[in-house]
């Protein structure tokens, strides 16, 4: 992924071209992984990993970054106009119930996004932005999350 985001640095640089950098977790994963084991847990994340490749479009960048967490590369495009668009579309996908070992489990993603260069034009800049860009939708969708629990 490192290897990817600084290519597209370089290509955008002589191209004067923009990009988004993304930054995804999953929501509630740790409970999937303390209830049902860890290899139920590898499952979620391979079943993720494909609906994530599938629903980016070809030349798009998806890669496993640590845990439970996921990065995007996403070249110049029309969604950078609208990235809600985008990100209803990466959560819908990773949305749908998922049948791990015959139990159907629902997980939720949270994303962060950041755009080279008006917000970074190295990989330490965009990875923090998005980062922190992540944190903040996760704790929104914490926050849903507890009113819709408690109300």
């Amino acid at each position: 992924f490192e290897d990817r985001l600084q290519q597209l640095i370089r290509m955008a640089k002589r191209s004067k071209q923009t990009f988004l950098v993304g930054m995804m977790d999953l929501n509630d994963f740790k409970p999937i992984n303390d209830s049902l084991g860890h290899q139920a847990g590898d499952k979620v994340l391979q079943e993720v990993a494909e609906r994530l490749s599938t629903a980016v479009r070809e030349g798009d960048t998806v890669a496993r970054f640590g845990g439970d967490e996921f990065a995007l590369l996403l070249p110049e495009n029309e969604e950078m106009l609208d990235p809600s668009a985008f990100i209803k579309r990466i959560s819908d996908a990773v949305s749908e119930p998922l049948n791990i070992f015959g139990k159907e489990i629902k997980v939720g993603i949270s994303i962060g996004l950041s755009k080279y260069p008006s917000q970074g034009e190295d990989y330490t800049t965009l990875i923090k932005i998005a980062d922190d860009a992540l944190y903040i939708a996760k704790r929104n969708a914490n926050d849903v999350h507890k009113n819709h629990a408690a109300g």
